[in-house]
């Protein structure tokens, strides 16, 4: 991607880049409290996930950041998706453009996350599944396994922005932290961003995982098969569901956690610590090792071969980028 002319227009002082399912829409309407800081009004504004941009293209993204603050920024949490060849290239987009640009990565539990990320999949449309199970999804559906895993693979996701950003560009905190010390961690953020502290006392609470609903079975059994037009009919229907209290009595069940059984906890527990061992940056093993290896384990016996495959892919993808 070439360099553009963009001296007349501000860059952003940050990017909230994820994880998804994390707290970024929370962290966001956080900030946006502080007066000293300016958040797109398009809080998701992502843009360097594709290449062949025009100038025209990049005029009107950075105009999204125009402000008389002192800092400026935006949350585009699909950037920590760096597994998708996509966006395998956007660390290196965001620092041809952005050298400067500070980045905040939050990290939650990465098997809360992928359940969390399971649910707001399915919110919509089960596709007619009734009880959801993790180990059925991953028999059936690979690829989507695979994206839910890897948008919790802490150490890969942080490595590619390491191959392209200086680790104190980045800032790394859990979202445990985010919501039980919320001004201690705001005032962490703050200070990362060279803003004033002891602004932000308490974190808006946002997309409310309670407040999430599925169809009840016999909902999903009316138009169970996997056809786009029965797939449409069912979000159709929930969303008539939410806005309709009679209709969503008989329609909507509160969102239920996949099945997940002590085995396979046991083997994302593995992964996951492998993954985190893996980090370029060792201030930030802390921040993402949510689980640790009790005893030496050969990745070969952890089911690891995913991230060997997907790392050949993201090669490949940097490569034709």
């Amino acid at each position: 991607m070439n360099d553009l002319n963009m001296r007349e227009f501000r860059k952003p002082d940050f990017l909230i880049i994820g994880a998804m399912k994390a707290g970024t829409t929370s962290m966001a309407d956080a900030l946006a409290i502080h007066p000293d800081i300016h958040i797109t009004a398009e809080k998701e504004t992502h843009f360097f996930d594709r290449s062949n941009r025009t100038e025209a293209e990049y005029q009107q993204y950075l105009s999204t950041f125009a402000t008389e603050k002192q800092v400026s920024g935006s949350v585009p949490q699909q950037y920590t998706k760096t597994h998708v060849p996509r966006i395998a290239a956007t660390p290196a987009r965001l620092k041809q453009q952005f050298p400067d640009v500070k980045l905040i990565y939050i990290v939650r539990d990465p098997i809360a996350r992928m359940i969390s990320h399971f649910q707001e999949h399915f919110s919509e449309d089960q596709c007619g599944r009734g009880i959801l199970d993790f180990g059925r999804e991953r028999a059936e559906n690979a690829m989507l396994w695979e994206h839910w895993l890897m948008t919790s693979s802490y150490g890969f996701q942080l490595n590619s922005y390491l191959d392209h950003f200086r680790a104190d560009q980045i800032h790394v905190l859990r979202f445990e932290d985010l919501i039980l010390n919320s001004a201690t961690t705001m005032d962490e953020v703050c200070q990362f961003l060279g803003v004033r502290t002891g602004v932000i006392k308490e974190l808006p609470k946002s997309n409310d995982s309670s407040k999430k609903t599925f169809l009840k079975n016999h909902a999903q059994t009316l138009m169970s098969n996997k056809t786009e037009f029965a797939s449409k009919w069912r979000a159709r229907i929930h969303r008539a569901s939410k806005q309709h209290d009679w209709l969503g009595a008989m329609m909507l069940q509160p969102a239920f956690k996949p099945q997940l059984s002590s085995a396979m906890r046991q083997e994302l527990e593995d992964y996951f610590a492998t993954d985190a061992e893996r980090i370029a940056e060792p201030s930030m093993l802390d921040s993402i090792a949510y689980y640790r290896h009790e005893v030496e384990v050969e990745p070969e016996n952890l089911g690891y071969a995913v991230i060997e495959r997907i790392l050949a892919q993201h090669q490949l993808a940097n490569s034709l980028a």
